[in-house]
């Protein structure tokens, strides 16, 4: 019976480090696929929501976030609480050529965001906190909206930098009257 005992964790032991030896390899760090995703980013500083990032999936490779049919919501810093944020996972860009009645519908249901990004797929570093693609990408504000091809988007400074094949569509007019946020 004492032999049975002893052997039991040894055999425990080597199942776990059989079943563990596929996930080994040349990479180091975490490595996870996500399927249907909402991902927040705080400010280093004071931990105030600052961007919900969406997606259709993800897959985790160290400290680079692999994204594909990501949404970046730029949360305004008019907002106090995060129970003011709306989840708008799904939500699609508007066309460019889209007039003012559309636009002001679109943005009246999303008070608490700045703006929007649209991107098929992107690469998020996370300890830069830096978001690129060398795909089209889609800006959408309330006062201005742009087509391209390829972006940087740089998180602590709230810099968005469209490569090349830029399209403006801006408004003079905001596009909703906006409530009070607070």
């Amino acid at each position: 019976m004492g032999r049975i005992t002893y052997a039991l964790p040894g055999l425990i032991l080597f199942l776990f480090l059989f079943a563990a030896a596929p996930c080994q390899g040349n990479e180091t760090g975490m490595h996870a696929r996500i399927r249907t995703f909402r991902m927040p980013q705080y400010h280093k500083n004071d931990e105030r929501l600052q961007f919900i990032v969406y997606g259709e999936g993800a897959d985790n490779k160290g400290a680079l976030l692999f994204l594909s049919n990501m949404m970046v919501d730029v949360i305004s810093d008019d907002i106090s609480s995060v129970k003011q944020v709306k989840l708008i996972p799904g939500i699609n860009a508007y066309k460019l050529s889209n007039d003012n009645p559309l636009v002001r519908r679109f943005w009246s249901k999303i008070p608490h965001s700045q703006g929007l990004i649209f991107c098929e797929t992107a690469t998020l570093d996370k300890t830069t906190r830096i978001f690129r693609s060398d795909r089209p990408v889609q800006f959408r504000s309330e006062y201005l909206d742009i087509d391209g091809v390829g972006f940087d988007a740089y998180q602590d400074k709230r810099l968005l930098h469209i490569r090349s094949d830029v399209k403006i569509k801006l408004r003079t007019e905001p596009a909703a009257t906006r409530q009070s946020r607070k």
